[in-house]
């Protein structure tokens, strides 16, 4: 048994995977800066603010 794998059909999906790959990064690149600046106001918060957050 020999298997042949045929990748001409992703040719033509290419600038639709290459628009997906684009926008995941993206999307990874907002949730990192949004992840890190509510890290860093919460440890801000934590550290100044109120008692009872302490």
């Amino acid at each position: 048994m020999t298997y042949q794998f045929d990748f001409g059909w992703l040719i033509g999906s290419l600038p639709v995977l290459l628009k997906g790959i684009r926008i995941t990064v993206q999307l990874i690149v907002i949730g990192a800066v949004f992840g890190v600046a509510f890290g860093i106001a919460c440890a801000w918060v934590r550290a100044l603010g109120p008692k009872w957050l302490k």
